[in-house]
């Protein structure tokens, strides 16, 4: 009778495969080996743990001992990854444990030219370089419509505001329409009075 796998050791084994090793450069992850640790995905309520040795990344159960400790939600997480480690979005992640390890993985995170290795182990070369090229340019456009929208929005507080009512012209507004109000009920009561 066959043993059922458990997800994790699916993915272990997954990750162990020729072909996974091959696209994670030499010595990628030297820095952080023999470093358990743990990512606590906030809002989900999801804690997972994984361990580097001997250049491999390997996912663990439940582990009460880890080196450090990364808190925020899913969200924050890939923005924090998506940016390589940038300072904006780090902020929002909470670190407890070895703060040596923390940032060593920061470190890790905002080295480019290991990720551009990665995705050049993929994608092949040719490919890599048309898609760098691409959010290159991608990335020109989103800052110029960032610019644009900036100086738009600095505008409309600057200039346009001053023509959003406040509250004391709304309330001037409604106290000018309940006067109209009343002297026109004053004015149909006369109109049918006289009659």
């Amino acid at each position: 009778m066959k043993k059922k796998l458990s997800l994790t050791s699916t993915i272990n084994k997954l990750l162990q495969k020729k072909q996974i090793k091959k696209i994670i450069p030499h010595n990628f992850l030297a820095e952080i080996s023999d470093k358990v640790i743990k990512i606590k995905l906030t809002k989900i309520n999801v804690d997972v743990f994984f361990e580097i040795k001997n250049g491999s990344i390997i996912l663990l159960e439940d582990v009460s001992d880890f080196d450090v400790e990364f808190e925020a939600s899913p969200i924050e997480f890939l923005l924090y990854i998506g940016s390589r480690g940038s300072d904006k979005y780090s902020k929002n992640i909470i670190i407890n444990g070895d703060i040596n390890t923390a940032n060593k993985l920061n470190k890790f995170m905002r080295n480019s030219e290991k990720f551009k290795e990665i995705i050049t182990n993929i994608l092949g070369k040719q490919s890599s370089v048309f898609i760098e090229n691409s959010l290159v340019n991608y990335n020109d456009k989103i800052k110029n419509i960032l610019e644009t929208s900036t100086e738009d929005l600095k505008d409309f507080f600057t200039d346009d505001l001053e023509i959003i009512p406040n509250k004391n012209d709304i309330n001037r507004f409604l106290n000018d329409v309940d006067d109209i109000k009343g002297r026109t009920d004053k004015i149909l009561k006369r109109y049918y009075y006289d009659k």
